[in-house]
């Protein structure tokens, strides 16, 4: 609404006062300050907004003032960040505020519809690097069960694994509220995505999410930060069948005490059956002794031996070990996340 005239302006209407710019070494303005003149009459003191919102949700919009997210005048690949405003003149006659509003260049991403005027997501930073994990592994992380060979046994200690991943940061300010960011947290993509070109097939990256509230009222209240760690893992589950990419899943080596062979007194159903060696006995000089019977046979037990068995728990010596697949953590669909593709 125009206010009344001053002199030479007018009241209720921001004038331009002068722009200060940064360059970088291609001489393209990195980040620039505005500074306006504002000032209202004592007539119009009533129609003094709160200038302390400026650049929010909840602003009144000031006319000759940007509004947050528009890009520079002069140099349209910043966009206008943070306002401020300082009271110069409280004479009961007008009162006065310069009001400088900076503009940085950022990476714009649209979510539902944004633009460069009025982004919805905004990344403020991202980098690429690497990490070093020790893991172990005690349990599915789909089926929830504990991590048992084919056959039924536990194996014979926890397996703790060190490896080397990918690691890919960003930033972003967001309008979308924690509860809706946090239930991707420590999850895998179920679907193969592009992230900051780089490519993660199915369940080859993990995503880690922390946020912080700015506690300000501005479209983009929330900072996210996303971590996503990628792992690439080609085994061979079982003897001649093609690589299979794991990801962040574990192969294990089959192996147990005990096989599975045809129970005949349940057809179609399997008994565990436990390998067998020859008893044997060490004799006063240190020599091994082989236990027989009185027809002179070997007599049989139960091997205390480590075995390698199939995928499906049967007896596997003498052949290429199998991998039982094991999930170390649960997937979704991070489509909806937004995710930057370069």
């Amino acid at each position: 609404m125009a206010g009344e005239a001053i002199g030479a302006f007018t009241s209720c209407a921001a004038r331009f006062k002068n722009s200060v710019a940064k360059f970088g070494v291609n001489r393209s303005a990195i980040s620039c300050t505005d500074t306006y003149v504002l000032t209202y009459s004592q007539t119009d003191a009533k129609k003094i907004p709160d200038l302390s919102q400026l650049g929010t949700s909840h602003a009144d919009h000031v006319a000759g003032i940007p509004l947050y997210g528009t890009p520079h005048w002069q140099f349209p690949h910043i966009y206008a960040q943070v306002f401020d405003a300082v009271q110069v003149n409280d004479d009961p006659g007008c009162f006065t505020w310069h009001i400088t509003v900076e503009y940085s260049k950022i990476e714009v991403q649209s979510g539902g519809g944004g633009s460069p005027s009025d982004p919805i997501l905004i990344i403020l930073a991202r980098s690429w690097g690497y990490e070093t994990l020790e893991l172990p592994l005690n349990y599915d992380a789909i089926t929830s069960e504990p991590v048992i060979n084919s056959a039924g046994d536990p194996f014979l200690s926890t397996t703790t694994v060190s490896i080397p991943v990918t690691k890919i940061i960003f930033s972003r300010r967001e309008n979308i509220p924690p509860a809706s960011r946090t239930i991707y947290n420590m999850t895998l993509n179920s679907a193969a995505i592009t992230l900051m070109g780089i490519a993660i097939p199915p369940r080859c990256g993990l995503l880690k999410v922390t946020m912080q509230d700015n506690l300000d009222q501005s479209a983009r209240r929330y900072t996210y930060n996303y971590e996503i760690l990628v792992r690439n893992q080609l085994v061979y589950l079982s003897p001649g069948a093609s690589a299979t990419q794991i990801g962040w899943d574990e192969g294990i080596i089959q192996r147990g005490l005990y096989h599975l062979v045809p129970d005949t007194s349940k057809p179609g159903g399997k008994r565990r059956v436990r390998f067998m060696e020859e008893s044997v006995t060490i004799d006063s000089s240190g020599d091994t002794i082989v236990q027989k019977d009185e027809d002179d046979n070997p007599i049989m037990e139960p091997s205390a031996n480590v075995c390698l068995l199939t995928d499906t728990g049967a007896d596997n010596r003498g052949n290429a070990p199998y991998l039982k697949r094991t999930s170390l953590h649960g997937e979704m669909n991070w489509s909806v996340l937004g995710l930057p593709s370069t």
